[in-house]
């Protein structure tokens, strides 16, 4: 079965505006960027270099100029859609997200009602149901905890003093749902991911090829044994 390997944000979230945390622009990437076509293409071992040889999946990030990810969407060796997600801003606040699916024509609507003193309310539509709930916030320097009204989801996030999470960890009702470790380069590049929980999964990725920016645009994955080419096709404002 394919895997979603793409070097994207993992963690989507409307609770974009920060209170201590650094704020990302460009996904960590130099230089103002506008969009990345991001393409994983499964890898062979020849003359020990991994040749890139099937298409697997093709990512899309565009960003407005102040580095907001305005779009992320995954599409796969035939360019039908898999998933992908929207959000609108105002000033730093994501005010609505919109995600799509390959099984829904019409997208999940998750739009900010109102926010105060680290409460944030939603209202949520789908084609089937509409319905409001509030998430709190807290933040304390360079880590974020998010969570429910009940009590019963917790979202606890680490990151780093340039606003990469390094550690998140997803708990319902009491279980841990899922665990993801970060490690990145001095240079703030991913280079080892490692899932734990019911599913462990690890990955590490090697970068080969540079623009002159300073961004990659051509990376080798390997992940559980598995390797792949990343190439990346990046503009910029």
């Amino acid at each position: 079965m394919k895997k979603l390997l793409f070097l994207s944000i993992a963690y989507v979230t409307l609770l974009s505006c920060t209170q201590g945390v650094p704020s990302l622009k460009f996904d960590g990437m130099f230089g103002d960027v506008q969009s990345v076509r991001e393409s994983k293409y499964e890898a062979v071992e020849k003359f020990g270099e991994a040749i890139p040889e099937e298409l697997e999946e093709v990512l899309i990030l565009e960003f407005d100029k102040k580095g907001h990810l305005l779009k992320n969407f995954v599409y796969d060796d035939e360019g039908d859609l898999i998933y992908g997600w929207e959000q609108v801003y105002d000033g730093d606040v994501v005010i609505q997200s919109k995600n799509y699916g390959w099984r829904e024509k019409e997208p999940v609507v998750t739009d900010l009602i109102s926010h105060d003193k680290g409460c944030y309310t939603y209202k949520f539509t789908s084609k089937d149901t509409t319905y409001s709930y509030s998430q709190n916030l807290f933040e304390d320097k360079l880590y974020r905890k998010i969570t429910d009204t009940e009590g019963t989801s917790v979202s606890e996030i680490w990151f780093n003093k340039k606003g990469q999470f390094v550690e998140q960890k997803e708990i319902r009702n009491g279980e841990l749902v899922f665990w993801i470790i970060r490690k990145y380069s001095e240079q703030g590049m991913l280079t080892e991911e490692e899932l734990r929980g019911d599913y462990p999964n690890r990955r590490t990725i090697k970068y080969t090829e540079f623009d002159t920016k300073g961004n990659w645009i051509t990376a080798i994955m390997f992940d559980d044994g598995d390797a792949y080419v990343l190439k990346r096709d990046i503009k910029y404002w």
